[in-house]
């Protein structure tokens, strides 16, 4: 189950860069993936998802904030 949830969210934070850094096209595209009208902040939620799926798994977050990540 953890596996799962940890495949969502490590979709999401990508969608989430792409529209924060991706090109016109590749933003318009994530955009249609990510359900704005219902999440209000979903690069927020995306990170918040994979740190308590990770968490819940046991993985030290550290390690994400010494590759930049986060």
């Amino acid at each position: 189950m953890l596996r799962s949830l940890d495949g969502l969210a490590q979709f999401l934070v990508t969608e989430s860069r792409t529209i924060e850094k991706g090109t016109e096209a590749a933003k318009r595209e994530a955009k249609e993936q990510v359900p704005f009208d219902k999440i209000k902040n979903p690069a927020s939620m995306a990170r918040e998802l994979r740190w308590r799926v990770r968490a819940a798994a046991g993985v030290d977050s550290g390690d994400e904030l010494e590759r930049g990540e986060g």
